[in-house]
């Protein structure tokens, strides 16, 4: 079998470790990279790599190294995986006043200050795992998306040691770009490095955030993660100038709640077969050659009639 980074990708992405083994064993001039998850996911104790010296950082990243083996490797329940954090913690961080995942990751936020680091915990998505770097640098950018244009300070993060669960999961091959807070977006500098004045920084993420940012302002906390997302690549197609990012949703499209990117990208492709060949759900790219005006043109339609909220 052929390896294909998209392929790995689109698994870590759906959280399909156990799919993602079975492919890799299957690619021959992968095997090195089949051992290195076999060695996290399936063997026991599993082998972790650190990104630092630092004893304490490592032994928190341990305990969510730990967590990503226990919900993805061995497919427990995100409830579950969120029982499994804390208790795992607990042994780590025993005070009694600790009574939460929320508190815990609190007081980890805290000594990750006293570190030298910034820490940012909670879910991506349903899944816990941490975001932590070491230096902020602000800018400001004017955006145009489909709803009117927009100014928006960027905070550049910079050097990373954890970019959460899909950074991990891939091996570093695909993750977190960014998110956006009220005050502003943030963005993983090592991610477009170099990078500032192509779609993939211009669109992906300049726009997305964006897009996310006046939905912040004018929804509230009335639409769903799904909902934010579906909007947020919406407003991408409106303005991708080719089929490539369209090809990555098609390839990344999955119809479940737990994944809100890749329910938002089966959401569009579904909404756009219907629109264009009259069917439910079109998933051959050969299909969408040559309709890249088409799915422009639909998107930014999508997106201002409000659909999938109304």
């Amino acid at each position: 079998m052929t390896y294909e980074e998209s392929k790995h990708k689109m698994f870590c992405v759906n959280g399909d470790i156990k799919s993602l083994l079975s492919y890799l064993e299957n690619c021959p001039l992968q095997q090195d990279l089949y051992q290195q998850y076999h060695q996290i996911f399936v063997q026991e104790p599993s082998v972790f790599h650190f990104p630092t010296d630092h004893l304490q950082i490592n032994e928190i990243l341990n305990v969510y190294y730990q967590y990503y083996v226990y919900v993805f490797g061995q497919s427990h329940t995100p409830e579950e995986g969120k029982i499994f954090l804390y208790q795992t913690f607990k042994k780590l961080f025993p005070s009694f006043w600790l009574r939460n995942i929320n508190m815990m990751e609190y007081h980890i936020k805290r000594k990750m200050k006293q570190y030298g680091y910034h820490f940012l915990g909670g879910t991506t998505q349903v899944f816990y795992g941490p975001y932590i770097w070491k230096t902020t640098e602000k800018n400001t950018y004017i955006v145009d998306i489909p709803s009117g244009t927009i100014k928006v300070k960027v905070f550049f993060m910079k050097e990373f040691i954890s970019n959460s669960w899909l950074w991990f999961l891939s091996m570093g091959k695909t993750g977190t770009g960014g998110w956006t807070k009220r005050q502003g977006l943030f963005c993983k500098w090592d991610s477009y490095q170099g990078k500032l004045d192509q779609p993939t920084f211009q669109i992906s993420f300049l726009k997305h955030e964006a897009q996310h940012l006046a939905d912040f302002r004018k929804y509230h906390h009335k639409l769903s993660q799904t909902q934010l997302e579906y909007r947020a690549k919406l407003c991408e197609l409106s303005y991708y100038p080719t089929i490539d990012l369209f090809a990555q949703f098609l390839l990344s499209a999955k119809d479940d709640p737990n994944y809100a990117h890749s329910q938002a990208a089966y959401w569009i492709v579904s909404d756009l077969s219907k629109i264009l060949f009259n069917e439910n759900d079109v998933h051959e790219i050969e299909s969408w050659q040559g309709r890249i005006d088409q799915i422009k043109v639909h998107c930014k339609k999508m997106l201002l009639e409000e659909n999938r909220i109304k």
